[in-house]
């Protein structure tokens, strides 16, 4: 790409952030504030035109090899031995299921004022994700793990992707399905006061959008600094979203937090530990981790359990 196009993708984007936070600086209230139809109109508007720029983007994604910036880094060297369609299929569903689940729980209370401001927060909150995402894809253009495979089914993806092969990072499924585990468990906690439930919402989003990005990396679909920046950069976006429109994020409580955190924490690490795909059966024998692998790719790295001298259960990376 060159200095123009990232010129234009960085303007873009500052332009877009900007309009959503000037926007949001003169209605800052609760999701029970009724706001002027201009509201409705601004906002609306940015959502769709992020929603539009970020689909427009992946059309521009040129047909050619990628740079890999980083070519020797073991966790990520590592995931060029993994492939799996099913993997991938299972994590679409997931991702499906992961940005549901809080667009339907808003309907906990029926269809009122509440409910229109948190769906367009949350449809914002997408958009804005999904706008990044695209224009850091365009940009960075990192083939994916599985262009180094040489499985015939693998072989066969890089032939039909074209330029979708190309665009590993950062992953879009882990950025969204952050995105809606962050700000969907958010604005679901604004809107009720039953702390069972919010903490489960905070759980379920959190589990599911861990789950969602681990799966990528099985898949052979991304590398693992892939999913880390998308899940950081999603999570950040739902954050912020609510934040720039002046919801009370103080009512969310400590524990709720907590409770996401340690669900996504627990689960990418049982996934690490743990071959999901293998376990679940969803994966065929091909498609076992290290099978069609590419010379020189055999790096180990993994994460186990293992005694420490104190005899106290640790973590070791190899």
């Amino acid at each position: 790409m060159g200095a123009r196009a990232w010129l234009r993708a960085r303007v873009g984007a500052a332009c877009w952030a900007g309009s959503a936070f000037w926007a949001s600086q003169a209605h800052a209230e609760t999701l029970e504030s009724r706001h002027p139809a201009g509201y409705y109109i601004l906002h609306g508007g940015l959502t769709l035109a992020g929603f539009a720029g970020g689909w427009a983007s992946t059309l521009l994604a040129a047909d050619s090899p990628g740079t890999e910036f980083l070519p020797h880094f073991p966790p990520d060297v590592a995931v060029r031995s993994h492939f799996s369609s099913s993997a991938a299929h299972l994590s679409d569903r997931l991702l499906w299921v992961t940005i549901g689940v809080p667009a339907l729980a808003q309907f906990y209370d029926g269809f009122d004022v509440a409910w229109a401001n948190a769906e367009l927060v949350y449809a914002e909150a997408q958009s804005a994700s999904l706008l990044l995402t695209s224009l850091t894809k365009l940009v960075v253009r990192r083939p994916r793990p599985y262009t180094y495979s040489q499985l015939p089914a693998a072989r066969a993806l890089v032939e039909r992707d074209g330029a979708e092969a190309q665009v590993s990072f950062f992953s879009g499924h882990s950025s969204a399905s952050y995105t809606a585990a962050t700000s969907g468990s958010i604005l679901f906690a604004l809107r009720t006061d039953n702390g069972w439930a919010r903490h489960a919402m905070f759980g379920l989003e959190f589990t599911l959008a861990a789950f969602t990005a681990q799966l990528r990396v099985r898949a052979g679909r991304h590398y693992r600094t892939d999913v880390w920046v998308g899940s950081l950069v999603g999570a950040g976006i739902g954050l912020a979203i609510p934040a720039l429109h002046g919801l009370p994020l103080s009512r969310v409580h400590a524990s709720e937090w907590i409770t996401g955190a340690g669900a996504a924490a627990l689960t990418i690490a049982l996934s690490e530990v743990v071959d999901v795909c293998a376990t679940l059966r969803v994966c065929s024998p091909e498609e076992a981790i290290g099978a069609g692998s590419s010379p020189g790719d055999g790096v180990a790295w993994a994460v186990v359990p293992q005694a420490s001298p104190a005899g106290v259960a640790a973590i070791a990376v190899f």
